[in-house]
Order: structure tokens, then sequence, then C-alpha cells
């Protein structure tokens, strides 16, 4: 996709991962600007005079302590999961924040896994995450099949 902002245009390509395996909702991929910063990808966000945006339609964003952070499901979980990829979420403690799934914090730190079946816990004030390893591998060595 391309935008004109600002004056100039933006070309980006998704990752191949990403065309292959679009989530249910048919998110496009965009373009934002903002004083001169440019991001263009999924779910696109402009906070505090930053602007980020996911890879993938998968991902998510949020906003802490002015700091904005997007974080995308690794490749794996969205050839395993395609379009019933289980959306991430993101959790805070103190100034700490992390994405992902199953989050667990203390008071001031945040771990997540990266995959909807790991798990995190928190066992005498010490988080630990486990994610399982993946079996499946596409090969996105070919243009996806048309959309119906």
């Amino acid at each position: 996709m391309c935008q004109l902002l600002a004056g100039n245009i933006h070309c980006w390509d998704p990752p191949r991962v990403a065309i292959a395996h679009p989530d249910k909702s048919g998110t496009k991929p965009e373009c934002k600007e903002i004083r001169g910063k440019m991001a263009c990808g999924y779910n696109c966000r402009v906070a505090n005079g930053e602007v980020a945006c996911n890879g993938t339609p998968h991902g998510v964003c949020t906003t802490h302590f002015e700091r904005l952070v997007c974080w995308d499901p690794p490749e794996s979980v969205i050839h395993e999961q395609g379009a019933d990829t289980p959306k991430p979420r993101c959790l805070t403690a103190s100034e700490a924040v992390g994405c992902g799934y199953d989050c667990r914090s203390t008071r001031t730190e945040v771990r997540c896994a990266s995959t909807p079946t790991g798990v995190c816990q928190l066992d005498h004030e010490q988080l630990t995450c486990f994610d399982p390893p993946s079996l499946l591998h596409c090969d996105h060595s070919a243009p996806p099949p048309p959309a119906p």
C-alpha cells in the first residue's frame, strides 16, 4: 500500500505471514505521521508525539508512561492459528509494560508468554513463562491463492 502523508508518498509491504494469514476483520495496512515521524503497518497509533504500527493485523499497541509499545505474535503462532489468532494483550506494572499472552505482573515487573498456549506464573515473587515449541511451518514461497 502507498499513502500520501505530509507531502510525501510512503509505501509499505506487509510481511508474507500477514498476507497469507489475514485476520477475520479485514484490517488494512495504513501509514500515520506526526511531527515528521512516520510509521506504516496495521493498527497504527499516535500518542505523545510518537507513532507506531503493528507488522501484522494480529498485534496490539498500548501506551504507558508516555511510551508507545506495539507487539505482534510470532510468525509461528500466526501460521498455526491463521485468522483465528487470539488477540494478545498488554499489561502494566509501575513503569513496566509487557504484551503477549497469559500476562502476569508483580508490582514492578511484567512477563507474558509469546504464544496462546504458553503459560506464565508467579511463584514466590518470581515470574516465569513457558512457551511450547511450534511444530508447524508454512511455505510462503508462492503468492497466496486469490481471496474468494
